[in-house]
Formats: structure tokens, C-alpha cells, sequence
């Protein structure tokens, strides 16, 4: 696992994600940059007792060979689908750092899975 506060992920400070949400279940669509593609993507969604949700995404090297050609950065895509009360509190980290998530409203499901990044 990486060790720096954004180790691997260029965010600029924050994180934009795509957002639907229809029938009690959330649609969240965003990417990462990371400096080259030998990163992996993980994401996964902790809440407690009331209606806070967090999103924690974490980068992590492959154990792919990269050469000096692919040292370039790379954007790394991630979707997320959870049922939960319509107004919640969501929140974001990158490698265990917080950082401010910005959520675009997609006009349909169909309109969000269709978005490039």
C-alpha cells in the first residue's frame, strides 16, 4: 500500500464524481490520474449508524513490469452503486487522506454510464 497522502493519485484537491441517484440506490461515476499504468483502482464505501457514508479509493502499484515509455500518467475509472437514504452525508478519501468530493448530477443512469472521463 502506498505511504504518502496521495501516493500514486493526482486529484489537484479534489475529487469529481458523477452522480445519480434513482429507486434508494446511489450512482457515483469519477476517475483518478495516476503517473503511470502500472496503478490499480480499489474503492469501497464505510458508513456508521446515521446517514454519513465515506468513499475510500486507494491506489495501489502493480507488480507489472512498467518501462520508461509507459511512464505515462494514466486516468483510472471507478463506479459505485450502494442503496441508502436519498439524503445522506458523502464523503471522500484518496490512500486514507480526505479530500473534497464535488458531485455533477448525471440527468438519467443511462446518461451517467455513457459519460467519458
Amino acid at each position: 500500500r502506498c505511504t504518502g497522502s496521495f501516493c500514486g493519485a493526482d486529484t489537484r484537491g479534489e475529487l469529481l464524481a458523477r452522480y445519480y441517484f434513482d429507486g434508494g440506490k446511489h450512482y457515483l461515476r469519477g476517475a483518478l490520474t495516476v503517473p503511470t499504468p502500472c496503478y490499480s483502482l480499489t474503492t469501497n464505501l464505510a458508513h456508521n449508524d446515521s446517514d454519513d457514508y465515506r468513499m475510500d479509493l486507494h491506489t495501489t502499484p502493480t507488480t507489472e513490469v512498467c518501462s520508461e515509455q509507459s511512464a505515462q500518467p494514466t486516468t483510472l475509472s471507478f463506479f459505485v452503486a450502494f442503496f441508502a437514504p436519498q439524503n445522506i452525508s458523502l464523503t471522500a478519501t484518496v490512500n486514507d487522506a480526505p479530500i473534497q468530493l464535488n458531485l455533477v448530477p448525471a440527468q438519467s443512469l443511462a446518461a451517467l454510464q455513457s459519460m467519458s472521463e
